[in-house]
């Protein structure tokens, strides 16, 4: 089972630093470049939903507490 766990953490994490890395990819490009942006923003969202799933739900949690300052519930 900790195996199990571990391998869930590696996901999770691996995840989540791709998520981060599309989102700085994000920011640094130009608004102008049309459908690469469009595919990036895609990508993010499918990593929201994976992370999400993988979580229980607690991603998504988490983001919402981080945009409206309150802590996430558990």
């Amino acid at each position: 089972m900790a195996e199990v766990r571990r391998e869930l953490e590696t996901v999770v994490i691996r995840l989540y630093f791709e998520r981060r890395r599309l989102k700085t990819e994000a920011l640094a490009t130009d608004a102008s470049d049309g459908a690469p942006a469009v595919r990036v923003e895609i990508r993010i969202q499918e990593l929201d939903a994976e992370l999400d799933a993988l979580t229980g739900g607690a991603f998504s949690r988490w983001r919402a507490s981080r945009a409206t300052g309150q802590p996430a519930t558990p």
